[in-house]
């Protein structure tokens, strides 16, 4: 992998990227499997398409529209293999955000708890009934009634029906 930065290069911040004929041929069946994720196949084919050993290395602009990304994302993926490397070039790396609120565990100790019995004094469990006894039985610290809900329309959940069963239609008579 080589890297060539040239005076009129460093104005315009391209870097000139040289693939070895290994790491080109491993791009190339990697775009032809379709095995793959697509932003990978995308980030190959642009390594493929701004390599400067080729006969005919294309611009950062014919890429975007080859491609069809943003020229930032052929920017990035460029600068990426030739400071990291083509494996980190295709990586995905880890997207900031928050954690999950449940767990697979949460989640079925809310639906065991909503397919109980109905705590006295009420007929049925309610959404923010079900929120609050969660806290209570220390499964969770805090949870809102619309996560509650969002975790059993998930499951297919209906606090409104009768518990399980067939779905019987009614016979009709000619």
């Amino acid at each position: 992998l080589g890297v060539e930065v040239s005076n009129t290069q460093r104005m315009s911040k391209h870097l000139k990227l040289y693939l070895s004929e290994a790491e080109r041929k491993e791009l190339k069946a990697l775009t032809r499997r379709g095995k793959h994720a697509a932003r990978t196949i995308k980030r190959a084919r642009i390594l493929l398409l701004a390599d400067s050993g080729q006969a005919n290395p294309l611009s950062y602009e014919e890429i975007m529209d080859a491609v069809g990304v943003c020229k930032a994302t052929v920017s990035s993926t460029v600068r990426q293999c030739v400071l990291e490397g083509v494996g980190a070039a295709l990586a995905e790396k880890p997207r900031p955000g928050r954690e999950p609120q449940f767990t697979g565990e949460v989640e079925a100790r809310l639906v065991t708890l909503a397919c109980s019995e109905a705590p006295e004094g009420y007929a049925r469990w309610t959404v923010r009934l079900l929120a609050q006894q969660m806290v209570v039985l220390g499964y969770v610290e805090e949870i809102g009634k619309s996560s509650v809900f969002n975790v059993l329309k998930k499951t297919n959940s209906n606090l409104g029906k009768k518990p399980a069963g067939a779905f019987l239609k009614r016979a009709v008579s000619l």
